[in-house]
């Protein structure tokens, strides 16, 4: 069995920074909002800093807005989805059940359900822009925050989207290179672990 808490992260880190081009967490500062969105995965999947890239996210989903960014709106708030489930936040839980978060409709204990929501508004814009590889990694967020509600079904039903966007996405680019967790010896395997992780037969 697989924890996604351990190997989600960089899963999700190295996915956004190939989308955006990102140095890492020590890049300069930018104004580049899709490159915001690059370096707050970065905060909270590699130095545990959930508040920092909430920041960074409000302000890339603000700037993108004024764009008219589909493709970057749905990269940020996917993004938001995968930090609001993220083990960063679960790591700081009474900090935040005392102060809450820069977005103060969001509580921690409804933190999940709002992931949900951020999951649910960016997939149809990945549709829209044929990005199966992001609606692949969006699938795969909101299975795992339904798992973490304990809503099972829900939960193999959106990593079995995951697996078919996946798969139109190799079909579409057969070079394409999904990111293999270390210990897992395939796309396939890691997917199946977390699968069995939620429960799902």
């Amino acid at each position: 069995m697989i924890s996604p808490m351990n190997d989600r992260p960089l899963l999700f880190a190295l996915f956004f920074l190939s989308l955006a081009g990102c140095a890492g967490p020590r890049a300069a500062p930018t104004m580049d909002p899709r490159k915001k969105i690059a370096e707050a995965s970065q905060l909270y999947t590699r130095t545990d800093r959930p508040v920092a890239a909430e920041r960074l996210l409000r302000e890339a989903i603000a700037d993108l807005q004024k764009e008219n960014d589909d493709l970057g709106l749905a990269l940020a708030y996917n993004e938001y989805g995968h930090l609001l489930a993220s083990a960063a936040v679960e790591k700081q839980a009474d900090s935040y059940r005392k102060t809450g978060f820069l977005d103060k409709t969001i509580t921690y204990d409804h933190r999940l359900e709002k992931a949900l929501t951020f999951f649910d508004r960016a997939a149809p814009f990945f549709i829209k822009a044929k990005r199966y590889d992001g609606l692949s990694n969006n699938r795969m967020g909101r299975g795992i925050a339904l798992a973490k509600l304990r809503k099972t079904h829900e939960a193999c039903n959106s990593l079995n989207e995951s697996a078919a966007a996946m798969k139109e996405n190799l079909r579409q680019n057969p070079r394409a290179r999904p990111y293999i967790p270390d210990g897992q010896g395939s796309w396939e395997d890691y997917l199946a672990g977390l699968k069995s992780w939620a429960g799902c037969r």
